[in-house]
């Protein structure tokens, strides 16, 4: 889980990359994402996301493990 967390700044890093890539460098396009609430709802949203994804492959893995121990013991 630590490393999904680890994992939003470098998500949101790489999307203000690809935002100056499009629409030219513009440093206030920072400013602007801190101010506003979908900036904050951006990151959340990210944060979420990623937790669940971890969340969910932790208990997909355990699952995955007792199916296996199963199948031995069969």
């Amino acid at each position: 889980i630590r490393n999904s967390i680890w994992l939003t700044p470098i998500i949101i890093g790489q999307s203000w990359i690809w935002f100056w890539f499009i629409n030219g460098f513009d440093i206030i396009a920072i400013g602007e994402f801190f101010i506003r609430y979908e900036g904050y709802l951006t990151i959340f949203s990210l944060l979420g996301v990623n937790l669940l994804s971890a969340i969910l492959a932790t208990l997909a893995k355990q699952r995955y493990e007792k199916y296996m121990k199963e199948i031995k013991t069969v």
